[in-house]
């Protein structure tokens, strides 16, 4: 993934970490990639009001119909550059959604 990354300029930094109830406190809006991670952190979620701010990530995709985000590795050759077409565009929609929530606040 670093070196597709790489070759589209895209910086990858920090780490990734199980999702915790404390989340939902700290957090206005959960993302998840794929159903399995949508069901695992639905069963974690406090109440059903705080399970609100889980939203599956392709929610966001306007370029593609896809409904997960695949795993990269099981991909062949395209895999990587699949995940980060997709990421690119779910990220355009879902900074578009942001700033229009903060406009109206």
């Amino acid at each position: 993934m670093q070196e597709t990354a790489d070759r589209r300029d895209i910086v990858v930094k920090g780490a990734a970490r199980m999702a915790t109830r404390s989340d939902f406190d700290r957090f206005d809006l959960l993302l998840t990639m794929d159903d399995f991670n949508l069901s695992e952190l639905q069963s974690i979620a406090p109440d059903e009001q705080l399970a609100k701010k889980i939203h599956p990530f392709c929610e966001y995709l306007t370029e593609h119909e896809n409904r997960e985000v695949p795993d990269p590795y099981f991909g062949g050759s395209g895999g990587f550059d699949l995940v980060l077409d997709l990421l690119e565009d779910g990220c355009r929609s879902l900074l578009a959604s942001i700033s229009e929530q903060l406009s109206k606040h």
